[in-house]
C-alpha cells in the first residue's frame, strides 16, 4: 500500500479524519465568534484587507434575512459552497 510505504498505518486515517474535522470546527468557530464580538465594523474591515466589495457583503446579508438558518444548512452540506 502506498501509506505503508512511508511508514504509517492505515489505521491513522480516521485519525486524520478526526483532526481535520477538530481543525474545521475551531476555525469556524474562531470565525464566528470574531464576527460576532466585533460586529459590522470587524466584517467591514476584513472586507476591505481580502477585497471583498461592500456589494456582496449587502447582498448575503439580504439573504440571511430572507432565508435565514436553512441557507447555512444548505451552504454547509453542499462541498463547493461549504469552501
Amino acid at each position: 500500500m502506498l501509506i505503508e510505504r512511508h511508514g504509517i498505518s492505515p489505521a491513522f486515517i480516521p485519525l486524520g479524519g478526526l483532526y481535520a474535522g477538530l481543525g474545521s470546527a475551531i476555525g469556524a468557530s474562531i470565525t464566528y465568534w470574531v464576527a460576532r464580538l466585533g460586529g459590522r465594523p470587524v466584517v467591514d474591515r476584513f472586507a476591505r484587507i481580502f477585497r471583498i466589495e461592500p456589494a456582496l457583503i449587502a447582498k448575503a446579508e439580504d439573504q440571511m434575512h430572507r432565508w435565514g438558518s436553512g441557507l447555512v444548512l444548505i451552504g454547509r452540506i453542499i462541498p463547493g459552497i461549504r469552501t
